[in-house]
């Protein structure tokens, strides 16, 4: 029988394969993921870091977790996950306890204000995705 897209084979295949591509370059050992990738991985925007990137990386790290079929290879994923969620508590939360969308501890004074008015209205794509990272199931 032919895997679907839907198989558990296939799924895992996937996951895999995504992770390997971001395997070499994604963790910035200074804190979180790099978000900024060519199509060749390479990184073109060291800086930038966006919390809908950080939460997805979390979410995919902790789903490869999930499937990963040896130890070794969970432990891989629940350090990415670590190292996401450090970078998501202590760069991407703001005093007020909402989410910064951009880089973090940026001067204001370097984004343009229609750039903040925008980063405003993502309010609630930023919440869904820090939603999702706390409640994968």
């Amino acid at each position: 029988m032919a895997e679907t897209c839907r198989s558990p084979a296939f799924l895992r295949e996937q996951i895999n394969s995504i992770l390997k591509f971001y395997a070499p370059v994604v963790r910035d050992p200074l804190g979180g993921f790099h978000n900024q990738l060519l199509d060749d991985g390479t990184v073109y925007d060291p800086s930038t870091k966006h919390v809908v990137g950080t939460c997805r990386f979390i979410v995919n790290y902790a789903l490869a977790a999930r499937v990963a079929e040896d130890d070794a290879e969970v432990d891989h994923h629940l350090e990415f996950c670590t190292h996401g969620v450090n970078f998501l508590i202590n760069e991407h939360v703001r005093a007020n306890a909402s989410f910064w969308l951009g880089a973090p501890k940026l001067p204001t004074t370097l984004v343009p204000p229609r750039a903040l008015a925008r980063a405003e209205g993502e309010h609630s794509k930023r919440f869904v995705f820090v939603f999702l990272f706390h409640n994968p199931n």
